[in-house]
């Protein structure tokens, strides 16, 4: 299946909502208030971030954005009518799809609706926002003809057709030996080593002879990795982009935590695997952090020591392309497995 048609440069409204969205989701907390607030206390993040923003700011508190800021970006960069698609694989969210639909999208003069992709008939469909992977077309027959009628009748989608951004292999070019002079050149040689500073060393199984520093013990394939003790092969080994387990963590695997039978096992498995990329990342411990939270209807606050991993969002606004636009930390304790879970805490990163 071809997704090479740019549907985001037929259609004004295709910029980054990803970006939006997140900005004005996480940015509800209050500017100066340092507290923590557990993901569970209400199932959907969406009502959440809308409590959130009137109560703090009933409160006296100045927030980022005023409880409208989300319709308001919303209903300025998209059609009037349009349906809000989730997959088997993401019903999970469905009620944040359908809050989004009927409190974000819809208003005066405006009908959007959320619904499952299996019902759905794609040939009737205008604008769309997928709120599932490009991946699961592989798998998902609903899925595959909702984006091939899409695609011919060349609709409007968000987020646009770009498999390339469920890509973790990407992050592996900066230590590829072929690609050093090339980048250098288009990125500069002080942003070049800055990257390498900031991105995990990396390789794309069976192109470890490109690998910049070199596997350990000049192995000539990662699967030797299992022979090496614990502490001398800390590393994780991920599907990197276009399948179905490289989401939600279901496809990361801590080599240093498995016997050398089972490492060898997957290791293996991964450099036979052709029907997707595979990468092995160098594994860096995280520091704890000791956080504040509020947990229970009651207010009760806790501490917790947790690990906090970083996610940024740039704006792909035309004219403001690369820009910072939020930031989000998601913090957990006694796993290495960090993302968003009912046991999280997420929060907005406050640049001041």
């Amino acid at each position: 299946m071809n997704y090479s048609i740019p549907v985001s440069q037929k259609c004004s409204w295709c910029s980054d909502l990803r970006s939006i969205f997140l900005c004005v989701l996480t940015s509800s907390l209050p500017m100066k208030v340092s507290k923590y607030v557990k993901s569970r206390l209400l199932r959907s993040v969406l009502r959440l971030r809308k409590f959130l923003t009137k109560h703090i700011a009933g409160g006296g508190f100045e927030t980022l954005v005023t409880e409208e800021a989300l319709p308001q970006l919303v209903h300025a960069g998209t059609p009037t009518d349009g349906r809000i698609i989730y997959s088997e694989k993401t019903k999970a969210y469905a009620g944040q799809m359908h809050f989004l639909a009927e409190k974000v999208f819809s208003g005066t003069g405006r009908t959007w609706s959320a619904e499952h992709v299996q019902n759905l008939n794609p040939a009737d469909l205008d604008a769309v926002y997928r709120g599932f992977y490009l991946s699961e077309s592989l798998e998902d027959d609903a899925v595959r003809a909702l984006l091939e009628n899409q695609i011919k009748a060349e609709r409007d989608m968000v987020p646009s057709l770009t498999p390339h951004m469920e890509e973790k292999a990407d992050l592996a070019f900066i230590w590829d030996r072929r690609l050093e002079s090339f980048l250098k050149g288009r990125l500069g040689e002080a942003t070049f080593y800055n990257l390498r500073k900031a991105i995990p060393p990396n390789w794309i199984v069976g192109q470890e002879q490109h690998f910049a520093l070199g596997l350990p013990n000049n192995m000539q394939d990662s699967i030797g990795l299992a022979s090496l003790s614990r502490s001398k092969r800390a590393f994780v080994l991920k599907s990197s982009g276009f399948s179905g387990s490289a989401s939600w963590g279901e496809g990361v695997d801590f080599i240093h935590k498995k016997s050398a039978a089972d490492a060898a096992q997957l290791l293996t498995a991964a450099h036979q695997d052709n029907s997707a990329l595979h990468v092995v990342q160098q594994f860096t411990k995280g520091k704890d952090h000791v956080l504040e939270y509020e947990d229970g209807a009651g207010g009760v606050v806790k501490m917790s020591a947790a690990r906090i991993r970083l996610t940024p969002y740039f704006s792909a606004v035309p004219g403001q392309e690369g820009k910072l636009v939020a930031a989000k930390a998601t913090a957990r304790e006694n796993t290495d497995y960090i993302h968003g879970a009912s046991d999280s805490i997420n929060s907005a990163v406050d640049s001041k």
